[in-house]
């Protein structure tokens, strides 16, 4: 899973899979809990309504989640904040609109996820 912020790059972190476990790059005291939380947020992520497409919007995606499931198929999202709702992009084809305090509740950095002592 990969997640990215066009915007600010330092942000961006990747929850990868190898003979270890789950884990994050660059994060040595992992609070796996919190990690596998948000894996489960992510993957329980569900259209409030799909819409018309969108060719008005003009920025960067906020945040991007790349999500590889065990055949390798990758499911792309670009989520889109606006003030009163987010539009999220799926596989560069379909809009919706998403919930938007879900949606807010996925905006963490590698750091968040560092157990704390």
């Amino acid at each position: 899973m990969k997640i990215s912020y066009p915007s600010n790059q330092k942000a961006n972190f990747e929850i990868i899979y190898n003979k270890l476990g789950y884990g994050i790059l660059g994060v040595n005291n992992l609070d796996s809990a919190k990690m596998y939380d948000y894996m489960q947020q992510v993957s329980f992520l569900q259209v409030a309504e799909f819409l018309d497409p969108v060719d008005s919007i003009a920025s960067n995606a906020d945040i991007s989640i790349t999500v590889e499931d065990v055949g390798d198929k990758e499911i792309a999202l670009d989520f889109f904040i606006f003030e009163n709702e987010i539009l999220g992009r799926i596989n560069n084809q379909e809009w919706a609109r998403f919930d938007k305090n879900t949606v807010l509740s996925l905006l963490h950095k590698k750091e968040d996820f560092e157990l704390k002592r």
